[in-house]
């Protein structure tokens, strides 16, 4: 099933956005939602969260692959508009001598703040604004209503961290692929 998962994130993505290198670009994003997802969810079982059972982990799994998905896609996407937009003061760097990393690190700081802006909102709006799904299923289901908001901080927290680990992978494994012009 985790296969199966991050395949489908990988190939979702590597459908959409377009670069010189596919086949590097293709085991860039495997490795992301691989890395990622193994990543949260061994902490989740190592600081004992939850235990190491497919009722626990597949549906975490796959919050975890399905919010680094949308990261990661909001990131690539922003990422080769910002380089197009900044070509030419990126090639200037790069004429100066700037590194690659230097040159586009500006670029990479926005489109990571863009790709995680939702998470952010939706982190700071929980409870205030609306309450989430898994919050308003277990008090329904007759959980205390702590116990529930425990749960679900420790999902928002999980999701958030798993968006600005998937964004800082895949923006390290892929940013000189746009800088292919």
């Amino acid at each position: 099933m985790f296969f199966v998962m991050i395949i489908s994130a990988t190939v979702m993505i590597f459908r959409k956005i377009r670069v010189k290198n596919r086949i590097k670009f293709f085991y860039s994003l495997f490795l992301t939602f691989f890395l990622t997802t193994l990543f949260i969810i061994s902490l989740l079982i190592l600081f004992k969260v939850i235990s190491l059972t497919p009722r626990d982990v597949i549906p975490l799994m796959g919050m975890v692959v399905g919010n680094s998905l949308n990261t990661v896609h909001l990131l690539l996407d922003k990422l080769g508009e910002l380089v197009k937009r900044d070509r030419d003061q990126i090639l200037g760097m790069l004429a100066l001598g700037a590194t690659e990393w230097i040159a586009i690190k500006l670029t990479l700081i926005s489109s990571i703040r863009s790709a995680i802006i939702p998470h952010l909102n939706r982190s700071k709006s929980v409870g205030l604004i609306f309450i989430p799904g898994a919050m308003v299923g277990l008090i329904l289901a007759g959980y205390p209503p702590i116990e529930a908001a425990k749960i679900q901080i420790i999902i928002m927290w999980m999701i958030l961290t798993s968006s600005l680990l998937s964004s800082l992978i895949i923006s390290i494994l892929t940013y000189k692929e746009f800088l292919r012009f």
